[in-house]
């Protein structure tokens, strides 16, 4: 990705602008972790630091924001207003959750298909991991319960994702369009797959999660940042985009564990097939979500520019 003749693409205030956003969140990120690294600090500690820094994106956004943007309305160049027409915001927010189930569904019906997993709700072997004292009986009940208390979880994931979204798909969005809509979301996507980075690498290298996780979630949050990005383009707002990113930490992660069989952690190739599958669908939920951005119509402006009120 040729970052510098991206950024020279925008005017100086918003290059400046956007650097000081990059530094405020990629520098604390990476040393946080360093402590981790090279001390024998408890990795449980991590659970507590990642709810935090989940937030500091909005705050990097407000400093780039007000002390080097200064636009007529900070919640305007956020994506956070207009609230209206609501009916709009509604409808992404209902097509992003029938977009989960859906991506969930065929995945897992896929892969069970290609012999990588299998569906499992009788046994419910994929959610007793967790607890594997549970009976099948008693994982169905909790399922159940859990899938009840749903909407709770999202809620309280949706306040999360909107620390991060304010900043990625809020203020990074609004500063990288005249780029244009795949030059915006690679970007974005690319920055945030960097920002997820130092966690990924201190949970692989103290043995929490298996290096070829970290991988395959590298390349998931690339394809899943397009599909947020998509989804704060067409809704013109933030909120559907934080919406989508806290499906993602709930519906789809539940999905994906609740409802199948586990993998052996030596059985590479069911892991990447799995994986592989799970890349294909997040493939054609980019091609769905991106529909207005395949031909350009000649004659129009195929950029993501947003009108701010009072700016002209």
């Amino acid at each position: 990705m040729k970052t510098h003749s991206y950024l020279s693409r925008l005017d100086a205030t918003t290059r400046r602008a956007v650097i000081l956003y990059t530094a405020i969140v990629m520098l604390p990120a990476i040393l946080v972790i360093l402590p981790f690294l090279w001390t024998s600090l408890n990795p449980a500690l991590l659970n507590v630091v990642t709810p935090v820094f989940m937030w500091l994106p909005a705050l990097a956004a407000l400093i780039a924001v007000k002390t080097v943007i200064r636009p007529a309305s900070t919640a305007r160049y956020l994506a956070m207003t207009p609230l209206r027409p609501l009916g709009r915001l509604l409808g992404a927010a209902g097509i992003v959750l029938a977009g989960a189930v859906a991506l969930v569904s065929l995945t897992l019906i896929a892969s069970q298909a290609l012999g990588f997993t299998r569906i499992d709700v009788v046994e419910w072997s994929g959610y007793r991991t967790g607890d594997p004292t549970l009976t099948g009986e008693q994982a169905r009940s909790e399922v159940l319960r859990t899938l009840a208390m749903l909407p709770l979880f999202i809620a309280g994931y949706l306040f999360l994702t909107t620390g991060e979204e304010l900043g990625w798909r809020g203020f990074l969005h609004t500063a990288l369009a005249p780029l244009g809509f795949w030059r915006t979301a690679a970007f974005t996507a690319g920055l945030w797959v960097i920002w997820h980075a130092p966690l990924l690498v201190t949970s692989a290298h103290l043995g929490d999660i298996p290096w070829r996780d970290a991988v395959a979630t590298s390349t998931n949050l690339f394809l899943v940042s397009i599909v947020i990005s998509a989804v704060r383009a067409r809704s013109g707002s933030v909120w559907p985009a934080a919406f989508a990113h806290a499906m993602l930490n709930t519906v789809i992660l539940f999905g994906f564990t609740a409802f199948r069989t586990p993998i052996d952690a030596n059985d590479h190739a069911a892991f990447w097939g799995f994986t592989v599958v799970g890349w294909v669908a997040w493939l054609i939920a980019i091609a769905i979500a991106t529909v207005p951005w395949w031909k350009p119509k000649p004659g129009t402006q195929q950029h993501l520019k947003i009108e701010m009120e009072g700016e002209r």
